[in-house]
Order: structure tokens, then sequence, then C-alpha cells
């Protein structure tokens, strides 16, 4: 079935329109959040692909390094 110009005027084959909501909320009513974290920095290698990551939990200050 051939699709015509009214078809795609009407609705598009590969496109649809896309509503963006958003909410403000106040900042006092949300959760507590743990405080623990990951501190992760990536260090790239020059002129390759590779890559060294050093992920350092804050709570115990325990180091993970992974060559990726």
């Amino acid at each position: 079935m051939m699709r015509t110009g009214a078809d795609e005027a009407r609705s598009p084959k590969y496109s649809h329109i896309e509503r963006e909501r958003r909410w403000l909320i106040d900042p006092a009513r949300l959760p507590a959040l743990p405080s623990a974290h990951l501190l992760i920095e990536d260090h790239y290698i020059s002129g390759t692909r590779m890559r060294l990551r050093r992920m350092t939990d804050s709570a115990s200050g325990q180091v993970a390094l992974k060559l990726t």
C-alpha cells in the first residue's frame, strides 16, 4: 500500500510529535539521599582507545583501578 501526500501530512511515518513535561519540586520535600558515593576519574591514553579509570569509595576510601 502506497502512502499518499495526504497520509504523510496527517500521520508522518517516521516522525511523531513529542511533548516534554517538566515539574517544579520543592527541595524540602525530597527524600534524604545517602551520602556515600563513588568518585570516578578517567584518564585517557593518548593515541589509543584505552582508558584508566580510578574509582574511589567515599565511605571507605577504597580505590579500584580499571583499564579498558
